[in-house]
Protein backbone atom coordinates (compact mmCIF):
# COMPACT_ATOMS: atom_id res chain seq x y z
CA UNK A 1 0.00 0.00 0.00
CA UNK A 2 1.39 3.59 -0.78
CA UNK A 3 1.30 5.90 1.86
CA UNK A 4 0.13 9.58 2.15
CA UNK A 5 2.38 12.06 2.87
CA UNK A 6 3.46 13.71 -0.54
CA UNK A 7 1.97 17.26 -0.09
CA UNK A 8 3.05 20.02 -1.93
CA UNK A 9 2.92 23.40 -0.03
CA UNK A 10 1.22 26.68 -1.37
CA UNK A 11 4.87 28.18 -1.70
CA UNK A 12 5.77 25.26 -4.57
CA UNK A 13 4.09 27.76 -7.15
CA UNK A 14 4.46 26.34 -10.70
CA UNK A 15 5.92 28.74 -13.39
CA UNK A 16 5.32 28.54 -16.58
CA UNK A 17 7.33 30.67 -19.07
CA UNK A 18 5.44 32.07 -21.96
CA UNK A 19 8.09 32.83 -23.93
CA UNK A 20 6.22 34.21 -26.85
CA UNK A 21 4.88 37.19 -25.49
CA UNK A 22 7.31 37.35 -22.50
CA UNK A 23 4.93 37.08 -19.97
CA UNK A 24 5.02 35.19 -16.53
CA UNK A 25 2.02 33.59 -15.17
CA UNK A 26 2.01 31.61 -11.59
CA UNK A 27 0.04 28.23 -10.86
CA UNK A 28 -3.49 28.92 -10.43
CA UNK A 29 -3.11 32.69 -10.43
CA UNK A 30 -3.18 35.55 -12.96
CA UNK A 31 -1.79 38.43 -12.95
CA UNK A 32 -4.43 39.92 -15.97
CA UNK A 33 -7.58 41.73 -14.88
CA UNK A 34 -10.34 40.17 -16.66
CA UNK A 35 -13.84 41.65 -16.82
CA UNK A 36 -16.43 39.90 -14.28
CA UNK A 37 -17.37 36.53 -15.55
CA UNK A 38 -15.58 36.58 -18.71
CA UNK A 39 -13.54 34.53 -20.75
CA UNK A 40 -10.05 35.34 -21.11
CA UNK A 41 -9.10 32.51 -23.95
CA UNK A 42 -11.33 33.64 -26.67
CA UNK A 43 -9.74 33.43 -30.05
CA UNK A 44 -7.18 31.20 -28.43
CA UNK A 45 -8.71 28.01 -26.94
CA UNK A 46 -10.77 27.50 -29.94
CA UNK A 47 -7.99 26.96 -32.27
CA UNK A 48 -5.76 24.55 -30.10
CA UNK A 49 -5.71 21.15 -30.87
CA UNK A 50 -7.45 18.63 -28.25
CA UNK A 51 -4.94 16.54 -26.60
CA UNK A 52 -4.68 13.18 -26.13
CA UNK A 53 -2.65 11.57 -23.31
CA UNK A 54 -0.59 8.19 -24.31
CA UNK A 55 -2.46 5.58 -21.91
CA UNK A 56 -0.86 3.81 -20.05
CA UNK A 57 -0.21 -0.32 -20.30
CA UNK A 58 -0.15 -2.61 -17.58
CA UNK A 59 0.18 -5.89 -16.71
CA UNK A 60 -3.23 -7.06 -15.33
CA UNK A 61 -5.23 -4.49 -16.58
CA UNK A 62 -7.08 -2.80 -19.39
CA UNK A 63 -9.68 -0.89 -20.92
CA UNK A 64 -11.14 1.99 -18.83
CA UNK A 65 -10.33 4.63 -21.81
CA UNK A 66 -12.85 7.29 -22.18
CA UNK A 67 -12.22 8.39 -25.86
CA UNK A 68 -15.80 9.25 -26.70
CA UNK A 69 -16.02 13.08 -27.97
CA UNK A 70 -17.28 15.30 -25.20
CA UNK A 71 -16.77 12.76 -22.64
CA UNK A 72 -15.97 13.47 -18.93
CA UNK A 73 -14.17 10.86 -15.79
CA UNK A 74 -16.95 11.19 -13.74
CA UNK A 75 -20.37 12.73 -13.56
CA UNK A 76 -21.21 15.79 -11.91
CA UNK A 77 -23.45 14.55 -9.74
CA UNK A 78 -21.22 12.18 -8.86
CA UNK A 79 -18.33 14.50 -8.15
CA UNK A 80 -21.04 16.89 -6.27
CA UNK A 81 -21.50 13.93 -3.55
CA UNK A 82 -18.00 13.30 -3.46
CA UNK A 83 -17.55 11.43 -6.33
CA UNK A 84 -16.13 8.30 -4.49
CA UNK A 85 -16.40 6.02 -7.14
CA UNK A 86 -15.66 5.34 -11.05
CA UNK A 87 -15.76 1.62 -12.61
CA UNK A 88 -14.59 -0.12 -15.96
CA UNK A 89 -16.14 -3.13 -17.04
CA UNK A 90 -13.37 -5.10 -14.82
CA UNK A 91 -13.15 -3.26 -12.07
CA UNK A 92 -15.04 -0.83 -9.59
CA UNK A 93 -12.49 1.89 -7.88
CA UNK A 94 -14.05 3.23 -4.61
CA UNK A 95 -12.57 5.57 -1.59
CA UNK A 96 -14.18 4.52 2.02
CA UNK A 97 -12.50 5.05 5.16
CA UNK A 98 -9.61 6.91 3.82
CA UNK A 99 -8.07 4.26 1.27
CA UNK A 100 -8.59 4.31 -2.23
CA UNK A 101 -10.01 0.35 -3.57
CA UNK A 102 -10.04 -1.66 -6.53
CA UNK A 103 -12.49 -4.38 -6.73
CA UNK A 104 -13.67 -6.59 -9.48
CA UNK A 105 -17.17 -6.21 -10.49
CA UNK A 106 -17.81 -9.99 -9.44
CA UNK A 107 -16.77 -9.20 -5.95
CA UNK A 108 -13.40 -10.52 -5.95
CA UNK A 109 -9.65 -9.30 -5.54
CA UNK A 110 -10.19 -6.73 -3.07
CA UNK A 111 -7.02 -4.23 -3.46
CA UNK A 112 -5.78 -1.24 -1.73
CA UNK A 113 -4.02 1.26 -4.03
CA UNK A 114 -3.92 4.13 -2.12
CA UNK A 115 -3.92 5.49 1.80
CA UNK A 116 -5.60 8.83 2.02
CA UNK A 117 -8.49 10.70 1.97
CA UNK A 118 -9.47 10.49 -1.73
CA UNK A 119 -12.72 12.43 -3.25
CA UNK A 120 -13.61 13.65 -7.12
CA UNK A 121 -12.68 10.18 -8.70
CA UNK A 122 -12.44 10.21 -12.23
CA UNK A 123 -11.54 7.88 -14.88
CA UNK A 124 -9.44 8.64 -18.08
CA UNK A 125 -6.69 6.54 -20.21
CA UNK A 126 -6.03 4.00 -17.70
CA UNK A 127 -5.45 6.28 -14.62
CA UNK A 128 -7.49 7.26 -12.07
CA UNK A 129 -7.21 11.18 -11.49
CA UNK A 130 -8.50 12.56 -7.62
CA UNK A 131 -8.11 14.54 -5.11
CA UNK A 132 -6.35 13.99 -1.86
CA UNK A 133 -7.52 15.70 1.13
CA UNK A 134 -6.93 16.85 4.28
CA UNK A 135 -9.06 18.76 6.96
CA UNK A 136 -7.28 21.29 8.57
CA UNK A 137 -8.30 23.78 11.38
CA UNK A 138 -8.31 27.52 10.63
CA UNK A 139 -10.14 30.54 8.90
CA UNK A 140 -13.20 32.27 10.78
CA UNK A 141 -15.23 29.37 10.41
CA UNK A 142 -12.75 26.81 12.15
CA UNK A 143 -12.16 24.10 9.60
CA UNK A 144 -10.89 24.04 5.89
CA UNK A 145 -9.67 20.84 3.34
CA UNK A 146 -6.19 20.84 2.43
CA UNK A 147 -6.63 19.97 -1.59
CA UNK A 148 -3.90 18.03 -3.93
CA UNK A 149 -4.65 16.85 -7.13
CA UNK A 150 -3.54 13.38 -7.80
CA UNK A 151 -2.99 10.36 -10.43
CA UNK A 152 -2.47 6.54 -10.13
CA UNK A 153 -2.19 3.75 -12.49
CA UNK A 154 -5.29 0.97 -11.97
CA UNK A 155 -2.91 -1.25 -10.50
CA UNK A 156 -1.90 1.33 -8.07
CA UNK A 157 1.39 2.10 -9.87
CA UNK A 158 2.88 5.47 -10.66
CA UNK A 159 1.12 7.85 -8.11
CA UNK A 160 1.91 11.09 -8.67
CA UNK A 161 0.85 14.47 -7.53
CA UNK A 162 -0.18 16.64 -10.19
CA UNK A 163 -0.85 20.15 -8.92
CA UNK A 164 -0.08 21.97 -5.66
CA UNK A 165 -1.94 21.70 -2.17
CA UNK A 166 -4.38 24.51 -1.86
CA UNK A 167 -7.20 25.14 0.58
CA UNK A 168 -10.85 24.72 0.03
CA UNK A 169 -13.37 26.49 1.83
CA UNK A 170 -11.36 28.81 4.27
CA UNK A 171 -12.92 31.50 5.13
CA UNK A 172 -12.10 35.04 6.38
CA UNK A 173 -14.08 37.39 7.19
CA UNK A 174 -14.26 41.43 8.90
CA UNK A 175 -17.07 43.07 10.00
CA UNK A 176 -14.93 46.78 10.30
CA UNK A 177 -15.90 49.49 8.01
CA UNK A 178 -15.25 48.12 5.14
CA UNK A 179 -16.43 44.30 5.61
CA UNK A 180 -13.39 42.33 4.20
CA UNK A 181 -14.67 38.39 3.40
CA UNK A 182 -12.78 35.69 1.68
CA UNK A 183 -13.39 32.20 0.89
CA UNK A 184 -10.92 29.93 -0.84
CA UNK A 185 -11.72 27.89 -3.48
CA UNK A 186 -9.20 24.93 -4.58
CA UNK A 187 -9.82 22.62 -7.76
CA UNK A 188 -13.80 22.65 -6.74
CA UNK A 189 -15.69 20.57 -9.78
CA UNK A 190 -12.58 18.54 -10.56
CA UNK A 191 -13.48 17.21 -13.96
CA UNK A 192 -11.24 15.24 -16.20
CA UNK A 193 -13.08 15.77 -20.38
CA UNK A 194 -11.53 15.46 -23.43
CA UNK A 195 -8.14 15.22 -22.06
CA UNK A 196 -8.08 18.51 -20.39
CA UNK A 197 -8.70 18.74 -16.30
CA UNK A 198 -11.38 21.48 -15.31
CA UNK A 199 -11.62 23.09 -11.80
CA UNK A 200 -12.88 26.13 -10.61
CA UNK A 201 -9.34 28.10 -7.77
CA UNK A 202 -8.83 31.54 -6.09
CA UNK A 203 -7.38 34.05 -8.72
CA UNK A 204 -5.71 36.11 -6.27
CA UNK A 205 -7.36 39.35 -7.13
CA UNK A 206 -8.67 41.46 -4.46
CA UNK A 207 -11.36 43.91 -5.32
CA UNK A 208 -14.62 45.50 -3.80
CA UNK A 209 -18.56 46.06 -4.30
CA UNK A 210 -21.64 47.20 -2.60
CA UNK A 211 -24.71 45.52 -1.62
CA UNK A 212 -27.72 46.90 -0.37
CA UNK A 213 -31.27 46.05 1.31
CA UNK A 214 -34.29 47.54 1.36
CA UNK A 215 -36.52 46.26 4.46
CA UNK A 216 -39.40 48.59 3.29
CA UNK A 217 -40.28 50.42 6.45
CA UNK A 218 -37.04 50.29 7.92
CA UNK A 219 -34.40 52.37 6.35
CA UNK A 220 -32.33 51.14 3.57
CA UNK A 221 -28.65 50.41 4.22
CA UNK A 222 -25.97 50.23 1.80
CA UNK A 223 -22.33 48.52 2.82
CA UNK A 224 -19.74 48.32 0.73
CA UNK A 225 -17.61 44.97 0.72
CA UNK A 226 -13.97 43.74 0.34
CA UNK A 227 -12.48 40.54 -1.03
CA UNK A 228 -9.01 39.73 -1.32
CA UNK A 229 -9.39 36.91 -3.28
CA UNK A 230 -11.60 36.36 -6.50
CA UNK A 231 -12.04 32.37 -8.03
CA UNK A 232 -11.93 31.80 -11.95
CA UNK A 233 -12.52 28.54 -14.31
CA UNK A 234 -9.34 27.18 -14.91
CA UNK A 235 -7.69 24.22 -17.13
CA UNK A 236 -4.96 22.35 -16.96
CA UNK A 237 -3.17 19.21 -19.18
CA UNK A 238 -3.35 15.70 -17.53
CA UNK A 239 -0.04 15.83 -15.88
CA UNK A 240 -0.69 19.70 -14.51
CA UNK A 241 0.91 21.36 -17.04
CA UNK A 242 -0.38 24.34 -19.38
CA UNK A 243 -2.72 25.93 -16.61
CA UNK A 244 -4.99 28.17 -18.56
CA UNK A 245 -7.23 30.82 -17.26
CA UNK A 246 -10.88 30.23 -18.96
CA UNK A 247 -13.89 32.23 -17.43
CA UNK A 248 -11.87 35.15 -14.93
CA UNK A 249 -13.83 36.73 -11.72
CA UNK A 250 -16.59 34.27 -11.03
CA UNK A 251 -17.39 35.29 -7.12
CA UNK A 252 -15.55 35.56 -3.78
CA UNK A 253 -18.33 33.60 -2.35
CA UNK A 254 -18.82 29.65 -3.64
CA UNK A 255 -19.34 29.76 -7.35
CA UNK A 256 -20.15 25.76 -8.56
CA UNK A 257 -19.66 24.48 -12.09
CA UNK A 258 -20.11 21.26 -14.15
CA UNK A 259 -19.67 19.95 -17.51
CA UNK A 260 -21.98 18.48 -19.95
CA UNK A 261 -21.90 17.60 -23.84
CA UNK A 262 -19.28 20.40 -24.86
CA UNK A 263 -20.73 23.43 -22.36
CA UNK A 264 -19.29 24.34 -19.34
CA UNK A 265 -21.79 25.52 -17.07
CA UNK A 266 -21.01 27.80 -13.79
CA UNK A 267 -22.32 30.38 -11.13
CA UNK A 268 -20.95 33.54 -10.09
CA UNK A 269 -21.27 33.84 -6.76
CA UNK A 270 -20.26 37.02 -4.40
CA UNK A 271 -21.04 37.31 -0.60
CA UNK A 272 -24.47 38.82 0.52
CA UNK A 273 -22.97 40.95 3.86
CA UNK A 274 -27.31 41.29 5.04
CA UNK A 275 -28.11 36.96 4.06
CA UNK A 276 -25.39 34.74 3.17
CA UNK A 277 -25.12 32.21 2.33
CA UNK A 278 -27.92 33.81 0.25
CA UNK A 279 -25.17 35.21 -2.05
CA UNK A 280 -25.14 36.98 -4.95
CA UNK A 281 -25.86 34.17 -7.76
CA UNK A 282 -25.44 34.22 -11.66
CA UNK A 283 -26.07 31.68 -14.06
CA UNK A 284 -23.78 30.83 -17.08
CA UNK A 285 -22.78 28.55 -19.60
CA UNK A 286 -19.77 28.53 -22.21
CA UNK A 287 -18.65 26.86 -24.90
CA UNK A 288 -16.02 24.61 -24.65
CA UNK A 289 -14.99 25.27 -28.41
CA UNK A 290 -15.11 29.00 -28.56
CA UNK A 291 -15.70 29.85 -24.64
CA UNK A 292 -18.04 32.40 -25.56
CA UNK A 293 -20.41 32.89 -22.72
CA UNK A 294 -24.21 33.10 -22.17
CA UNK A 295 -26.05 33.80 -19.25
CA UNK A 296 -29.33 32.01 -17.96
CA UNK A 297 -31.98 35.27 -16.40
CA UNK A 298 -33.09 34.32 -13.22
CA UNK A 299 -35.81 36.61 -12.03
CA UNK A 300 -35.38 37.07 -8.01
CA UNK A 301 -38.56 36.72 -5.40
CA UNK A 302 -36.80 39.06 -3.44
CA UNK A 303 -35.59 41.52 -5.68
CA UNK A 304 -37.34 44.42 -4.00
CA UNK A 305 -35.16 43.11 -0.87
CA UNK A 306 -31.16 42.95 -1.57
CA UNK A 307 -29.10 44.32 -4.84
CA UNK A 308 -25.78 44.39 -5.46
CA UNK A 309 -23.14 45.49 -8.20
CA UNK A 310 -23.43 42.03 -9.79
CA UNK A 311 -27.16 41.77 -9.56
CA UNK A 312 -30.17 41.44 -7.05
CA UNK A 313 -30.94 37.65 -7.14
CA UNK A 314 -29.81 35.47 -4.44
CA UNK A 315 -29.44 32.16 -3.87
CA UNK A 316 -28.25 29.30 -1.56
CA UNK A 317 -26.30 27.56 -4.02
CA UNK A 318 -24.46 23.67 -2.87
CA UNK A 319 -24.28 22.32 -6.25
CA UNK A 320 -25.69 22.02 -10.04
CA UNK A 321 -25.47 19.45 -12.99
CA UNK A 322 -26.98 19.20 -16.12
CA UNK A 323 -29.23 16.36 -17.68
CA UNK A 324 -30.51 16.44 -21.02
CA UNK A 325 -29.76 20.25 -21.32
CA UNK A 326 -31.74 20.75 -18.33
CA UNK A 327 -29.50 22.53 -15.50
CA UNK A 328 -30.71 21.51 -12.18
CA UNK A 329 -29.76 23.13 -8.80
CA UNK A 330 -29.46 21.66 -5.31
CA UNK A 331 -30.28 24.79 -2.86
CA UNK A 332 -29.77 24.88 1.03
CA UNK A 333 -33.03 25.69 2.98
CA UNK A 334 -31.44 27.52 6.17
CA UNK A 335 -35.32 28.36 6.90
CA UNK A 336 -36.84 24.86 7.34
CA UNK A 337 -37.65 22.51 9.95
CA UNK A 338 -33.96 21.94 9.96
CA UNK A 339 -31.01 22.79 7.33
CA UNK A 340 -31.74 20.99 4.10
CA UNK A 341 -31.06 20.32 0.35
CA UNK A 342 -33.94 21.05 -2.23
CA UNK A 343 -33.81 20.14 -5.95
CA UNK A 344 -34.87 22.07 -8.45
CA UNK A 345 -34.68 22.17 -12.27
CA UNK A 346 -33.86 25.95 -14.02
CA UNK A 347 -37.38 26.76 -15.88
CA UNK A 348 -36.16 29.17 -19.18
CA UNK A 349 -39.49 30.21 -20.01
CA UNK A 350 -40.43 31.61 -16.64
CA UNK A 351 -36.74 32.54 -15.67
CA UNK A 352 -36.74 30.43 -12.39
CA UNK A 353 -35.82 27.63 -10.73
CA UNK A 354 -39.69 27.19 -9.99
CA UNK A 355 -40.73 24.91 -6.69
CA UNK A 356 -38.59 22.20 -5.25
CA UNK A 357 -39.24 18.82 -7.46
CA UNK A 358 -39.29 16.59 -4.18
CA UNK A 359 -41.27 16.64 -1.09
CA UNK A 360 -38.73 15.28 0.79
CA UNK A 361 -35.91 17.87 3.09
CA UNK A 362 -32.77 16.23 3.08
CA UNK A 363 -29.15 16.80 3.26
CA UNK A 364 -28.28 13.92 0.91
CA UNK A 365 -27.36 15.50 -2.97
CA UNK A 366 -29.47 14.01 -5.84
CA UNK A 367 -27.47 12.39 -8.85
CA UNK A 368 -29.02 13.24 -12.56
CA UNK A 369 -28.72 10.34 -14.52
CA UNK A 370 -30.19 8.62 -17.77
CA UNK A 371 -33.36 10.55 -17.56
CA UNK A 372 -34.04 9.90 -14.22
CA UNK A 373 -32.89 11.73 -10.66
CA UNK A 374 -31.99 9.55 -7.90
CA UNK A 375 -32.10 10.73 -4.34
CA UNK A 376 -34.03 10.29 -0.86
CA UNK A 377 -37.50 10.06 -0.64
CA UNK A 378 -39.85 6.91 0.93
CA UNK A 379 -42.73 9.17 2.03
CA UNK A 380 -43.38 11.54 4.65
CA UNK A 381 -44.56 10.19 8.21
CA UNK A 382 -45.26 11.05 11.69
CA UNK A 383 -44.08 9.53 15.07
CA UNK A 384 -46.97 10.31 17.99
CA UNK A 385 -44.13 13.10 19.27
CA UNK A 386 -44.22 14.85 15.97
CA UNK A 387 -40.82 13.62 14.57
CA UNK A 388 -40.24 13.48 11.26
CA UNK A 389 -39.66 9.84 9.68
CA UNK A 390 -37.69 11.32 6.46
CA UNK A 391 -34.96 10.81 4.22
CA UNK A 392 -35.11 6.84 5.02
CA UNK A 393 -35.22 5.68 0.75
CA UNK A 394 -32.75 5.51 -1.54
CA UNK A 395 -35.46 6.37 -4.28
CA UNK A 396 -35.68 6.86 -8.37
CA UNK A 397 -37.38 9.85 -9.42
CA UNK A 398 -38.71 10.89 -12.82
CA UNK A 399 -37.81 14.67 -13.65
CA UNK A 400 -40.90 16.10 -11.97
CA UNK A 401 -40.00 14.47 -8.78
CA UNK A 402 -42.61 11.86 -8.97
CA UNK A 403 -41.39 8.60 -7.21
CA UNK A 404 -40.77 5.90 -9.24
CA UNK A 405 -38.54 2.95 -6.87
CA UNK A 406 -37.23 2.79 -3.90
CA UNK A 407 -34.19 0.87 -4.27
CA UNK A 408 -33.08 1.19 -0.73
CA UNK A 409 -34.86 1.71 2.82
CA UNK A 410 -32.39 1.73 5.30
CA UNK A 411 -34.07 0.79 8.36
CA UNK A 412 -33.82 2.50 11.33
CA UNK A 413 -32.21 -0.69 13.69
CA UNK A 414 -29.49 -1.34 11.07
CA UNK A 415 -28.52 2.01 10.47
CA UNK A 416 -29.35 4.32 13.30
CA UNK A 417 -29.46 7.95 12.70
CA UNK A 418 -30.51 11.65 13.62
CA UNK A 419 -32.89 10.79 17.04
CA UNK A 420 -35.22 13.71 16.55
CA UNK A 421 -35.76 13.68 12.42
CA UNK A 422 -34.51 10.08 11.94
CA UNK A 423 -32.13 11.53 9.28
CA UNK A 424 -29.75 9.86 7.91
CA UNK A 425 -26.45 10.82 5.99
CA UNK A 426 -25.41 9.17 3.13
CA UNK A 427 -23.51 10.14 -0.43
CA UNK A 428 -25.16 8.79 -3.67
CA UNK A 429 -23.04 8.26 -6.85
CA UNK A 430 -24.51 6.41 -9.86
CA UNK A 431 -22.44 4.41 -12.76
CA UNK A 432 -22.89 2.04 -15.17
CA UNK A 433 -26.04 0.03 -14.18
CA UNK A 434 -25.48 0.76 -10.16
CA UNK A 435 -26.53 3.42 -7.98
CA UNK A 436 -23.66 3.49 -5.16
CA UNK A 437 -24.04 4.58 -1.53
CA UNK A 438 -22.09 5.53 1.29
CA UNK A 439 -22.81 5.72 4.60
CA UNK A 440 -21.16 8.39 6.81
CA UNK A 441 -21.11 6.71 9.86
CA UNK A 442 -21.85 10.10 12.21
CA UNK A 443 -20.98 8.65 15.65
CA UNK A 444 -22.98 11.48 17.00
CA UNK A 445 -26.40 10.17 15.64
CA UNK A 446 -25.12 6.47 15.62
CA UNK A 447 -24.98 5.70 12.17
CA UNK A 448 -23.69 2.74 10.63
CA UNK A 449 -20.86 2.45 8.31
CA UNK A 450 -21.07 0.57 4.72
CA UNK A 451 -20.64 1.10 1.19
CA UNK A 452 -22.72 -0.78 -1.06
CA UNK A 453 -24.65 -0.94 -4.34
CA UNK A 454 -27.76 -1.61 -5.63
CA UNK A 455 -29.03 -2.49 -9.58
CA UNK A 456 -31.22 0.46 -10.97
CA UNK A 457 -33.78 -2.04 -11.27
CA UNK A 458 -33.40 -2.33 -8.18
CA UNK A 459 -33.20 -6.50 -8.78
CA UNK A 460 -29.44 -7.05 -6.73
CA UNK A 461 -27.72 -5.52 -4.12
CA UNK A 462 -23.86 -6.05 -3.30
CA UNK A 463 -21.72 -4.86 -0.08
CA UNK A 464 -18.38 -3.38 -0.54
CA UNK A 465 -18.03 -2.74 3.12
CA UNK A 466 -19.43 -2.39 6.06
CA UNK A 467 -21.05 -5.63 7.42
Amino acid sequence: MKKKGIVIGLSCLIVVLLAAIGAVVFYGKSRENQAEGSSSQRGTVASETKKTEETTETDDVEGGNRTEENAVGNLSGNINNGGYVVENEEYVFYSYQGVLWRIGQDGTGKRALYEGECSSLNLWNDRIYFLLEEKKEGGDYGFYTNRTPCRIGLNGEDFETIGPTLPEDKVRVSYSEPVKYGRTAAYRGFTVCDGYIYYIGSNGRAGSYFCSADYGDRTSQKQSVVFVDNTSVYRMDPDGSNVTELIGNIGNASPQMCIDHGQLYYTISYFNYYFSPYDFTRYCRADMKTWSTTELPVESSVRDVFNSDFGANTDYVLSIQVMDGKLYASFGDSEGEFPDSRFHVYDETNRSFGEPLFEERSWNGTVAFGGKLYGSGGGREYTEDGAALTNRALTVFDTSGRQEKLLKVFDEETYGGDEWFNNLHYEINVSGGWAYYRCSGWEENGEKEELGRISLDGSRQEFFTGL
